[in-house]
């Protein structure tokens, strides 16, 4: 016990030292980390956390919204066939600054098939978007991207199938 003791004192005293190699600021490994580089590997995302704080509680997607805005459950399911309209509703923490809210559609290979934006004010609850536009997609699978303040903050996924 007392050797692991000693050798830990010892190995511990070498990385504090500020010997030739290492200058102040450093250690062992390279530079002291900042506060910002310590929050983004916490976050995995830069500042998504400062500036967006719990924005969303929920996001549902289905074949049909209410007067609200939601998605009744009995609507609610990630398989469409190609014609349905799709309905996306995004349930907002308040309080939520005023701020454009973006869905970017992507397609079975990643691309971009449209963008639509709302404005989220402080009093909504949700934000709902939609698309008819489905008749025209492949089968496969989808995702609906969401965007607060610039930054994506949800992803909706679902399957397009033949009718």
């Amino acid at each position: 016990m007392r050797l692991i003791v000693v050798a830990l004192t010892a190995a511990l005293t070498a990385s504090c030292s500020d010997g030739p190699e290492q200058s102040k600021g450093e250690y062992a490994s390279g530079p002291l980390p900042t506060a910002a580089s310590v929050q983004q590997q916490v976050d995995g995302t830069v500042g998504r956390k400062a500036l967006v704080p719990d924005a969303i509680e929920e996001t549902a997607i289905g074949r049909r919204s209410d007067p609200e805005g939601t998605i009744p459950p009995t609507e609610r399911t990630e398989r469409f066939a190609a014609g349905e309209e799709i309905h996306l509703a995004i349930k907002v923490s308040p309080p939520v600054r005023p701020a454009p809210v973006r869905v970017a559609w992507y397609g079975p290979n990643d691309n971009l098939l449209r963008e639509d934006a709302k404005r989220v004010s402080e009093r909504d609850e949700y934000v709902s978007f939609s698309t008819n536009e489905s008749a025209s997609w492949d089968p496969g699978e989808y995702r609906a991207e969401i965007w607060l303040h610039d930054q994506k903050i949800a992803e909706q996924r679902f399957a397009v199938a033949r009718n």
